[in-house]
């Protein structure tokens, strides 16, 4: 698991050998996370696109989280690798 892009409040998104995953803040007055698994149409969205196709999915996440509730991966944090993938990456960044 690693850390491949971020924009700082606002997502991180992590890959390991079979999947992206993306971690979006939302709300506003409480802030959570909404942790998604990228279908193969914003995989490739991603790949061709890079940060800025993220950015249009992680804005669609954080404005209408309830329509990505179902996709959600819940305690995805607590999976293995997460905490040290996000350390890793903050102390490179």
């Amino acid at each position: 698991m690693a850390v491949i892009a971020e924009r700082q409040w606002a997502w991180m998104l992590y890959a390991d050998d079979s999947r992206l995953v993306l971690c979006v803040v939302c709300g506003s007055v409480a802030l959570y996370e909404v942790a998604i698994e990228l279908r193969t149409d914003e995989v490739e969205a991603f790949r061709a696109g890079g940060e800025a196709a993220v950015d249009r999915l992680a804005r669609r996440v954080s404005d209408e989280p309830r329509n990505y509730w179902a996709r959600r991966i819940q305690g995805f944090n607590d999976e293995l690798g997460v905490h040290e993938a996000t350390a890793n990456w903050r102390s490179q960044h």
